[in-house]
């Protein structure tokens, strides 16, 4: 008899556990987070929340979908596919307004831009003598926005130009070539092949802008700001 009123009790107790398991999975908001390359060291602070179970403890099942040079998640977002992303630079949230897309900032993990220029080591003392260079890679979507910058107003001209896509090989062949660059990411590949580098921030030059974006639908923010505040305070956990 005491057996049988231990039994019962013990698979109450389970139940009790199993219900309230469930109540924890049930609570679990799915979220779809884009970023705007495929997984790197500017990323990391997104990576480890989800490693680490920090998401997760904040209510969050978070999905994170790598971009890439042909990604564009902002139509997947327009949809209710994709909640958050970070959009490609400053530039590409001027846009969006520009074409009065229903979205907002709501967030900036690095108030410094990592952006820069590199070079062969030893081949430029300073930012001012990468003007004097032949050809200079730089990317499609920067053509239109810090590239301009550089040609209204530190010397640099069209003609040097060269569009970078995303492969380094043609800038490892000229030496004297200079190549735009994540301060986070280009010279530290290079780096581990034994290629030294020399890295130029555009933000030490006055290219000032935010990174790291995090770009909401306005209805997700007017709707459930809660879950965006949890992925924000979640995040920043991840990167300390």
């Amino acid at each position: 008899m005491i057996w049988k009123c231990i039994t019962k009790a013990g698979w109450a107790s389970v139940a009790v556990v199993a219900l309230l398991a469930s109540g924890v999975a049930q609570a679990q908001q799915k979220l779809v987070f884009a970023t705007n390359w495929k997984a790197q060291g500017s990323h990391g602070g997104f990576y480890q929340a989800l490693a680490d179970g920090t998401y997760k403890r904040y209510g969050l099942d978070v999905e994170i979908m790598q971009g890439g040079p042909q990604a564009n998640p902002r139509p997947l977002m327009l949809v209710g596919k994709v909640d958050l992303m970070i959009p490609i630079g400053i530039i590409g949230m001027m846009e969006a307004n520009k074409s009065k897309l229903p979205t907002t900032l709501v967030a900036a993990f690095m108030q410094k831009d990592p952006t820069s220029l590199m070079a062969h080591a030893g081949q430029y003392k300073s930012f001012d003598e990468l003007s004097r260079a032949k050809t200079v890679y730089v990317a499609k979507a920067s053509q239109f926005s810090f590239w301009k910058w550089l040609t209204a107003s530190r010397g640099f001209t069209d003609a040097q130009f060269k569009q970078y896509n995303y492969a380094m090989a043609p800038f490892l062949a000229d030496k004297a070539s200079v190549q735009q660059a994540y301060a986070t990411a280009e010279p530290l590949y290079l780096g581990k092949e034994g290629v030294k580098t020399d890295v130029f921030l555009l933000a030490d030059q006055g290219w000032e802008a935010y990174s790291n974006l995090i770009e909401a639908r306005r209805d997700m923010v007017e709707k459930n700001p809660a879950m965006i505040q949890k992925f924000i305070d979640a995040s920043a956990i991840g990167w300390y």
